[in-house]
Parts: structure tokens; C-alpha cells; sequence
């Protein structure tokens, strides 16, 4: 995340300067997401795999404090509280709309997750635009991620938005077909809470 937001806000004059840590669950990667079925900007496919992801980080002991869930849009605000509420929901109202808001909300809010949902309505390319003519936007996300940084989205849509290339270019991928409703398919989600590191 330092070298994201280094390359992309502060022309690489910044000093690296966080000490030893103990090994954390998962590993930041970019979930691919190509699906062009939508509801304005959210994106249904987008919302299985963030199920999948806050679930697994929930089954491997991530507690809902250590993650905020954040994207440009607030239609995926909206429908992204849902989702979390699903996978915790012991999680107060409150607290929930602490933790799951917009990029601008989470100013000055650090934490160990940080999950980045895109969004997007795939016929109005243009709307990715407001996202993508500053670095603000892309590096306030990428900076409240302390540990763990993932990004759920169409990687050759928004990868090629400026800024956002830097992400996808430091960022690995995992490409996801669509995934039908049945969450018992066949689908493999990106695997949030596997190869600990750093």
C-alpha cells in the first residue's frame, strides 16, 4: 500500500517507515470481477464476492473493527451494508455505517482490511471519471489499509483509468467469471484469508 500511494500522490518521496509486525491473514489482490449485469452502479457479481471475502476473513478470525468496506459510489454503500450485515450480523447499526461507507468517509480512518468495491454502471463508463482525475480518491483508500488491501471490480475497465493502472500494476489479480445467485456454485472466490505474510 505504501508504494501504491508513494508512486501515485507523493512522486516517491516518501520514507518507508513501519516496523517488524507479526504475520497477518490473506494477501492484498485485486478480484477481477467482468460481469455486465448491473443495478445503476452496483454491481450484483461484485456483491457475492465481497460476501465471500468478508466471510472468509470472518471464519479466519478478522474481526469486523479490523475492516472497512469503502467504494466511490454511494448505490454500492448502500447495497454493500447489506452484504456485511449478512456476514455480521451482531454488528449495531451504528458501528456498521462507521465501517462501510464512501472513499471520503473514511478519511483519517485506519484499519487492518480495507475492502474496495468499484462499482460502476458498465454503460456509463463515464461516471468512473469523478474517481479517477485526482489521486485523492484512490490514495485514501489505499492508505487506510494498514495490513490488508482488497479491490473487487473489472480490472480492465478501471486498470486502465488513470492512477488506478498504478494498482493494477502492484496489485496481483485473480479473475472471477460472474457468478450466478446460487452462492454454492462452482465459483472459487478470491482467497482472502490464505498465505499469511507480512
Amino acid at each position: 500500500m505504501f508504494g501504491i500511494s508513494n508512486q501515485i500522490a507523493y512522486d516517491g518521496l516518501m520514507v518507508f517507515g513501519t516496523p517488524d509486525r507479526p504475520a497477518f491473514h490473506g494477501r492484498d489482490v485485486w478480484c477481477d470481477i467482468r460481469s455486465t449485469t448491473s443495478n445503476g452502479h452496483w454491481i450484483p457479481a461484485e456483491g457475492e464476492e465481497l460476501r465471500s471475502v468478508l466471510s472468509q476473513l470472518r471464519d479466519a478470525g478478522v474481526i469486523a473493527a479490523q475492516i472497512r468496506v469503502i467504494s466511490p459510489f454511494r448505490m454500492v454503500v448502500g447495497q454493500a451494508m447489506k452484504v456485511h450485515e449478512s456476514a455480521f450480523p451482531k454488528v449495531s447499526g451504528p458501528d456498521r455505517e462507521k465501517w462501510v461507507g464512501t472513499v471520503h468517509t473514511m478519511q483519517g480512518k485506519e484499519t487492518d482490511v480495507v475492502i474496495l468495491v468499484l462499482g460502476g454502471d458498465p454503460d456509463r463508463p463515464a461516471a468512473r471519471r469523478f474517481a479517477t482525475r485526482e489521486p485523492n480518491l484512490l490514495n485514501v483508500a489505499v492508505t487506510r489499509a494498514k495490513r490488508r488491501l482488497y479491490v473487487i471490480g473489472n480490472r480492465d475497465t478501471w486498470g486502465n483509468e488513470p492512477y488506478f493502472n498504478v494498482l493494477a500494476a502492484r496489485i496481483p489479480a485473480e479473475y472471477q467469471h460472474p457468478r450466478s445467485a446460487d452462492l454454492h456454485s462452482n465459483h472459487h472466490p478470491c482467497r482472502a484469508a490464505e498465505d499469511p505474510a507480512g
